[in-house]
């Protein structure tokens, strides 16, 4: 007798399949809601990548090729939260839809006599593996895959999704409501402290050790280190005084203003009118290029811009932003009382990253110090706390508790004496000590900084 070339089992489980009777008037009409389904959820997922990466080129393409489409592309995100949401839900409906269709024809082509065990783990494996590549992975690659495939995406689900927004608006609105809930509460927790901060020192020190060896590790650590500190500074910090400042009274003859825009080599100066208080606008060179020749009578006034007023407290980073928004380069600094304390720059703002800016006009500055031996320096009295920080390689907030208010050395020093110090006075603060070398009747002019020598 020959042998079986197939053991009982085999035969066993072959028998279950010949025995079961499919129901094929049954399975065929469901198939076409599978795939149909299936569709929905690839043209859902791929939407998700397609919409949230557009850019503002993909968009000026797209109004080209249809602007109604574009329209309704930014009704969808403008509002990301609603966006997603009516993605996620229709997602989640036509999954959950195929996952009970496809478990029915599961059902009726395996043999009723097959373990459960079994017919779930088939259902659970075929069903999850045709959702992820075909459902997700797949339409992901596709909609990322190039620009012109991210366009065509964009255009062909906008309708459809629209309507879906606003189908499912009373879910979604629910769904956005409630994790604003969660978002809040988490806020609130930050604030409380609930997570460990990483402190100005603590990222000055990882930038050092990342920063390799290289030839210019110095330079790049500086710069790092000034972009940390960018934040943390404040227009009172970097604007010049009112008493250095360049400006005209708005009664000034031409002649006169020539004279003074020739002798400062400014582009930009400030006019007023009776006192530097009362700042009515700025006077810009190139404004005045084609009026050179003009009479004395000239009515320069009307050249005059609308000047930009700011507090003194503002962060140099939003005043960076307002700049490039309002596209200026100046502005008036005022203090909490209205008064004009003196003018901030660009050019300052950029200065307190990349260090100081010269163009081919800019007069050679006086050396703010004199280094007379390794440890003593002298300073003007108009040095700013922020400068002095920087050359004995401080913290910049290491005079904060001293100076309060006060943003010059001079002011700092007559802040903590109380008077207008006589001329060779010394005073301590903190590790240093200075001495005042000259003396006007309203201002300290220069002073003598000593450094302990253990901190050099």
């Amino acid at each position: 007798m020959d042998s079986d070339p197939y053991p009982s089992e085999t035969y066993h489980f072959i028998y279950l399949f010949q025995s079961s009777s499919v129901d094929y008037a049954y399975i065929i009409p469901l198939l076409p809601i599978v795939i149909l389904f299936l569709f929905i959820s690839a043209l859902m997922s791929s939407s998700e990548v397609a919409l949230f990466s557009l850019k503002a080129s993909d968009l000026d393409q797209i109004e080209k090729d249809n602007p109604k489409a574009k329209s309704r592309i930014i009704n969808l995100i403008d509002k990301p939260q609603y966006l997603l949401s009516t993605i996620l839900i229709t997602n989640n409906f036509v999954n959950i839809g195929i996952i009970l269709i496809s478990n029915l024809i599961i059902k009726e082509v395996l043999p009723s006599s097959i373990p459960s065990f079994l017919n779930f783990f088939i259902t659970v494996v075929l069903v999850t593996f045709f959702l992820v590549l075909f459902g997700e992975i797949a339409p992901k690659v596709y909609a990322s895959s190039s620009p012109t495939k991210r366009i065509t995406l964009s255009k062909f689900v906008s309708f459809p999704l629209v309507l879906l927004k606003n189908l499912f608006y009373p879910i979604s609105w629910l769904l956005v409501n409630s994790t604003g809930i969660v978002e809040r509460r988490l806020s609130r927790n930050v604030k409380k402290g609930a997570h460990n901060t990483v402190s100005q020192r603590e990222i000055e020190h990882a930038i050092e050790l990342t920063v390799g060896d290289s030839l210019h590790a110095a330079e790049d650590i500086g710069l790092l280190k000034s972009i940390v500190k960018f934040g943390n500074i404040s227009v009172a910090n970097i604007m010049k005084s009112r008493l250095d400042v360049v400006a005209v009274d708005k009664n000034l003859n031409f002649k006169d203003l020539l004279q003074v825009i020739r002798s400062s080599n400014y582009s930009r100066i400030p006019v007023y009118e009776e006192t530097f208080d009362k700042i009515i606008g700025i006077i810009h060179t190139k404004d005045l290029l084609e009026h050179f020749n003009e009479t004395l009578d000239f009515d320069w006034i009307t050249k005059v811009r609308s000047p930009f007023f700011v507090p003194d407290s503002k962060k140099i980073d939003m005043l960076f932003s307002e700049f490039q928004q309002k596209r200026t380069h100046m502005a008036i600094v005022v203090d909490e009382y209205g008064g004009c304390s003196g003018i901030v720059t660009l050019e300052d703002i950029l200065e307190e990253i990349v260090g100081e800016i010269n163009d081919e006009f800019d007069e050679p500055e006086d050396v703010s110090y004199k280094k007379l031996s390794e440890n003593v320096f002298v300073l003007d009295g108009k040095t700013s706390v922020i400068d002095l920080c920087k050359l004995l390689e401080l913290d910049l907030s290491y005079f904060d508790d001293i100076r309060e208010s006060a943003e010059t050395l001079g002011g700092m020093l007559l802040l903590v004496q109380g008077e207008i110090p006589k001329k060779g006075s010394t005073l301590f603060l903190l590790d240093y000590k200075f001495i005042i070398q000259q003396v006007s009747e309203r201002r300290i002019e220069t002073i003598k900084l000593i450094v302990p020598k253990n901190e050099i």
